[in-house]
Formats: C-alpha cells, sequence, structure tokens
C-alpha cells in the first residue's frame, strides 16, 4: 500500500489531495503602515493590556486635540476681553488736554532734549548728591507769594489733570479742604518777606499758621494729600486692584499754565542719569540750570515737587508727607474732583 494511503478511508486511497499552503504575506513597507481603529479590531480576540493601551492611546489623542482647541478659543477670548477693557478704558476715561498730558511722558522730554542738542547718554554717570530741603516757613515766606504771583501772571495755556487713587478718608479730608484753598492763599501772599535779621524766613510763621489751622473753625489749611500723583491711566490701575477699604480716584485740575512752573528747576527735583529724567536733568543744564537731585526710593524732597520715573506708564509727582511739599503742590491746584462720588 502506497505510503500516502496510509490511515486514509477506503473510499479516499488512492485520490490526489492538494496541499495547504499558507498565503504569501506582503512586503513590509513602514511610510504606509495602518493604524487599526476600533472598528477593524476583534476586540474580544485582543489581550486586555492591548486593548488598554489602545484605549490610553485614542485617549491621549482626543484629550490633545481638546485642548488645543480649547487653547485657541482662550486666546480668541483673551484678546476679545483685552479689546473690551481698553474700550471701556477710553470710554471711562476723564476728558483731559492729551497736548498738556505729555508733559508726563518720555517722549515729550526726549524731543525737547533733542531740539536742545542733548544726546540720550548725555547725562550718563551724572548723579550728584541729594538736594537741600527747604523747610515750611520758607515756602510760606517766599516761595509761595512769588509762585502765587507767577501764576496770576502767567501767559501760558493749558491745564494739567493729575490723579490718585486713595481710601475714601484720605479722599473726604482733601475734598474737605477745598473750601480752604482761597482763603489759604490769601494768607499766604500776607506774610511775603517776612524775615529775620539775618534775612532768614521768620519761624513765627509756621508757628502762626499752625495755631490758625488748629482751630475747630479754621479757615485756612494744608491740602492732606501724600505720598504719589500722575495720569489717569496709572490711578485707574489701582483703583481696580481689590482691596478691603473704600476708595475713589481724585482728580487735580491744575491752574492755567502752572505746569510750565512745576516742570522746572525752581519747584521739581528728580533722580536719575538716564531715560526722562536724564532728558529731563540734560535739558535744564543746557540752559544753565540744574534739577535738585530728590532722594532714593520714592524720589522725595521736603519743599520740592519729585519727579519719579516710573517701570510702566509716564512719570508720577512724588508729594510724600511733607507739609512743605503738600502746601507747594497745592498753590499749584486749582480744582479737585471726586470721579467716583458716594451717593
Amino acid at each position: 500500500m502506497p505510503a500516502q494511503d496510509i490511515g486514509r478511508k477506503p473510499e479516499l486511497r488512492g485520490r490526489q489531495v492538494p496541499v495547504q499552503r499558507p498565503a504569501p504575506r506582503s512586503p513590509h513597507v513602514p511610510h504606509a503602515a495602518h493604524v487599526p481603529s476600533s472598528g477593524d479590531l476583534d476586540h474580544e480576540a485582543m489581550a486586555p493590556q492591548q486593548l488598554l493601551t489602545l484605549q490610553r492611546s485614542a485617549g491621549n489623542a482626543a484629550s490633545t486635540l481638546v485642548l488645543q482647541r480649547a487653547k485657541k478659543l482662550t486666546q480668541k477670548q483673551k484678546r476679545e476681553h483685552e479689546a473690551a477693557e481698553k474700550a471701556e478704558r477710553e470710554a471711562a476715561a476723564p476728558q483731559r488736554d492729551q497736548e498738556t498730558q505729555a508733559v508726563l511722558g518720555a517722549s515729550h522730554w526726549r524731543e525737547k532734549a533733542q531740539k536742545a542738542g542733548v544726546g540720550p547718554t548725555a547725562m550718563k554717570g551724572d548723579n550728584p548728591p541729594t538736594g537741600t530741603e527747604r523747610s515750611l516757613d520758607e515756602i510760606l515766606v517766599k516761595i509761595g507769594p512769588e509762585l502765587l504771583e507767577e501764576l496770576a501772571k502767567t501767559e501760558e495755556t493749558g491745564r494739567l489733570k493729575l490723579y490718585r487713587t486713595m481710601d475714601r478718608d484720605e479722599a473726604d479730608a482733601i475734598l474737605a479742604w477745598r473750601g480752604k484753598r482761597e482763603a489759604t492763599e490769601k494768607w499766604v501772599e500776607q506774610q511775603r518777606d517776612r524775615k529775620k535779621s539775618d534775612g532768614s524766613p521768620d519761624p513765627d510763621v509756621s508757628k502762626e499758621y499752625h495755631a490758625e489751622t488748629g482751630k475747630d473753625d479754621a479757615t485756612i489749611g494744608t491740602m492732606p494729600v501724600k505720598n504719589h500723583v500722575g495720569d489717569w491711566e496709572q490711578a485707574d490701575i489701582y483703583y481696580k486692584k481689590k482691596s478691603l477699604k473704600p476708595k475713589t480716584t481724585l482728580e487735580f485740575t491744575l491752574k492755567e499754565g502752572a505746569h510750565t512752573r512745576l516742570f522746572s528747576p525752581a519747584h521739581a527735583a528728580a533722580r536719575g542719569d538716564s531715560g526722562a529724567v536724564g532728558d529731563m536733568r540734560g535739558y535744564f543744564k543746557k540752559q544753565g540750570k540744574e534739577l535738585p537731585t530728590s532722594a532714593g526710593g520714592e524720589g522725595g524732597l521736603a519743599g520740592y515737587i519729585g519727579v519719579k520715573q516710573e517701570k510702566k506708564g509716564p512719570f508720577s509727582l512724588s508729594v510724600g508727607k511733607s507739609e512743605a511739599t503738600q502746601m507747594l503742590f497745592q498753590f499749584f491746584v486749582e480744582e479737585v474732583r471726586d470721579l467716583y462720588p458716594q451717593v
């Protein structure tokens, strides 16, 4: 019996049976590899670990797509929110003469310095010591009366507006002071040239002043403003910050042309050898005038208005807590207004 018939049924012996061979494998093409979808796979035939890996892969891909879409949406919403905030700020901003307000900005002083032939690095390394403070007696007897006369006669135009956000208590005290402004100026004008035999201011003037301001029915007084004032945009940033105490923003409108006297070596002090402060100092030095050097930190100098260069935005002016500086500042002011009065 032929070997191929051994074990066959009798009816199959002697027949040719085709040999079953496995189908040839397709050559591996890496760049055309197919990543099966969940519908292509027999989940029942897959090992648990394989199924878990597939689910994680699909989940990660879906999560990435969701995050990318969310990121695009968030960026778009952020741009829309910033645009809406800017429009809201511009709509809420008080009316100001931008040509006059420019005196608070760096570009104004760079242009003035450039026209005077002062380069941007002309004052580099020029850091004189802190200037000499001026007393309240000097302000009452000499500086104040002279300034009030200059401001009354000036032909300069433009009213600079300054702002400060503060606690409601400080604001109420300043607003209450408004009724004393004119009477205080008249009182100061009457103290002109009250000096001792050596020519120095009579110290009795400040004593008399404090005796008058200390009365319950006092009609004169010093504006209780402190620290810094600046342009509205800066004050508005502080107004929008969260606070446990009620607050508001006051607007200080200076007298006609007063900004030209304020930003001068006679009444302003500054520290710095570069940027806007360097340009301002260089501009005045070119005219043979020296801008007094203010103290470090907050840029104050008693008896002067400190000019402080901010990292962002225009200058702020330092009034500090010196009564001599507060008195000087109030001579420049014509009107004080509460931007957010209590109802």
